[in-house]
């Protein structure tokens, strides 16, 4: 880790420790795991042991951001969710709102919900990235 990720993580493990404000700690719990995930990939694949994924993904902030209450009552509460980072005529999809806590709970999202979209590639469909470079 460089000097500045040091500091940093140092600082979020304080306030992290202190912070009794739920949405700003979610906030500082992002930040941390984003200085984690950092880490790992500079480890490598090599160091897995913590069951960790190996699989590529890609993670995009996104937002849920209008609960439809189901046509027929038989049918399941959908959620609309806005993706910033996506084209402009694939930033919104609907699924259904259904989701489950670490105990296996089913729960529903709130309309502004703030969302980790993670999207894990399967190991056959990965590539390696190559940069163009002028000579």
């Amino acid at each position: 880790m460089t000097p500045e990720e040091q500091q940093l993580l140092s600082t979020l493990t304080f306030q992290i420790q202190e912070e009794e404000n739920y949405q700003r700690l979610e906030s500082l719990l992002r930040q941390f795991n984003e200085l984690v995930r950092r880490k790992l990939q500079k480890l490598g694949d090599h160091h897995n042991g913590l069951g960790l994924r190996r699989r590529a993904e890609k993670r995009l902030e996104a937002v849920a951001k209008q609960v439809m209450k189901p046509v027929f009552p038989n049918q399941p509460e959908r959620l609309e969710i806005f993706i910033p980072d996506a084209e402009d005529l694939f930033r919104e999809i609907r699924i259904e709102n259904t989701f489950f806590d670490g105990h296996g709970n089913p729960l529903a999202l709130k309309e502004g919900a703030i969302l980790d979209l993670t999207l894990e590639v399967h190991q056959d469909g990965e590539s390696p990235t190559h940069r163009l470079t002028k000579e």
